[in-house]
């Protein structure tokens, strides 16, 4: 294999890790804000549990888009409870994609890293060469 070929070959590869590395970088900003959005309509969801059981029998009412409709009490406590359950579920399956996304970035920020060791040492052992070469001349 000719030094040109080899110099394409490690440069293909640099390529394909830091992309990879973008890739994880993005899925874990994709993951994260998701994950931070659940808490925040679990958090809302439960404060209007709260702020619900305060409530006597007064007549409630549910969003539904832009509209609201009327509902008993214990439907919209059901529909909110649901809610919850679902949201902290979810919390769970991104807790765990989101762990699995640092690994797999750890992973690839290594072997990048890896393959920039290797080609500054396979460029200080070309120079180092190139030097003693001279001095023999």
């Amino acid at each position: 294999m000719s030094d040109e070929e080899r110099q394409s070959e490690v440069v293909q590869e640099l390529l394909a890790a830091q992309k990879s590395v973008e890739e994880y970088k993005s899925q874990l900003a994709m993951v994260s804000n998701r994950l931070s959005e659940g808490i925040r309509e679990s958090r809302r969801a439960e404060l209007t549990l709260g702020s619900l059981a305060d409530v006597g029998d007064a007549e409630t009412f549910i969003s539904v888009g832009k509209a609201y409709y009327g509902k008993a009490k214990p439907d919209v406590e059901q529909v909110l409870t649901d809610r919850v359950n679902r949201l902290q579920k979810e919390r769970k399956k991104l807790v765990g994609t989101k762990q699995y996304v640092e690994l797999q970035l750890q992973s690839a920020e290594k072997r990048l890293t890896d393959i920039i060791d290797i080609v500054q040492r396979a460029r200080a052992t070309e120079m180092a060469g190139a030097a003693e070469l001279e001095a023999q001349d």
